[in-house]
């Protein structure tokens, strides 16, 4: 189960960073490069770097989890 979770977790992850980077300036993206070139960034660093550089990144992170959970419950339909 805690491998499934992991598993969840890292494809929401991936799928929300490919969707924020899209709302970046290009100035933008080469500090993050810097940034996630750092070991252990920590999360809420992460979270302060998107939130100062993307409009309205709680609506681009909500749009990304919605249509995640959509797909993922479409999985279980029968």
């Amino acid at each position: 189960m805690a491998e499934q979770k992991n598993n969840i977790l890292a494809e929401v992850q991936r799928r929300l960073g490919l969707e924020v980077v899209k709302h970046l300036e290009e100035k933008d993206v080469d500090d993050f490069s810097v940034l996630i070139k750092k070991e252990d960034v920590p999360p809420d660093e992460m979270l302060k770097f998107f939130r100062e550089r993307v409009k309205n990144f709680d609506e681009v992170v909500k749009g990304v989890l919605e249509k995640f959970s959509k797909e993922f419950l479409a999985d279980f339909k029968l």
